[in-house]
């Protein structure tokens, strides 16, 4: 058997285990799940399952990953579209980040739970995620200044701040605190006023 084989082989085992992790999280939460179970579900003995995670945690991370893979590449096609202006861009970048968390907040809460625990007990998942998120917005900015549609005298800075100003759109906890329309009312103003201190000043 080839290299090759034995590494598509070997994805195909761990998309498997993901996958029957997912569904144990997704019915009985992350805390009530164990290693054996899951490998009993993929059909193996736990000693093998502990071939392709180490424990429990090390499969949790690689689900927020792709969690968090999925939010990525959506905000990504929005910052490289070419049809939409700056403004519409930014809009977009925040209302995905906000229906992204509600949608899994609201269907799959237990995978939500997920995320919150990897945020503490393996937090440079969150972490790595949050600074892909940041530089993406680095990209918006740039992109913006060079279309003369923003004025940015920093754009790191700028891009961290217009990201911590987002939190709320992107926090578990704060989605049963307010009605969706709420949160994309919300969304929408702060875009607006984000923009109002970006654009360039007329005289």
């Amino acid at each position: 058997m080839s290299a090759y084989s034995t590494t598509m082989i070997e994805n195909d085992i761990s998309s498997q285990i993901l996958s029957a992790a997912e569904a144990r999280f997704t019915e009985y939460g992350y805390g009530k799940t164990t290693m054996a179970e899951i490998a009993r579900d993929c059909g193996m003995s736990a000693a093998n399952l502990y071939r392709y995670y180490k424990n429990k945690l090390d499969i949790g991370s690689a689900m927020a990953r792709l969690f968090f893979t999925e939010e990525y590449r959506h905000l990504a096609k929005i910052v490289y579209r070419e049809d939409l202006s700056s403004v519409a861009k930014l809009e977009a970048f925040v209302l995905h980040t906000l229906h992204h968390c509600h949608k899994y907040f609201t269907t799959s809460p237990r995978i939500i739970e997920l995320v919150e625990v990897m945020s503490v007990q393996n937090p440079c998942v969150c972490n790595d995620h949050q600074q892909q998120k940041i530089k993406l917005l680095q990209e918006l900015l740039t992109q913006a200044q060079e279309k003369g549609e923003f004025k940015v005298d920093d754009v790191a800075a700028s891009a961290e701040a217009i990201h911590m100003a987002m939190l709320t759109f992107h926090l578990p906890m704060m989605m049963p605190r307010y009605t969706l329309k709420e949160l994309e009312s919300g969304a929408t103003t702060l875009c607006k006023m984000i923009v109002v201190g970006l654009q360039p000043q007329t005289n």
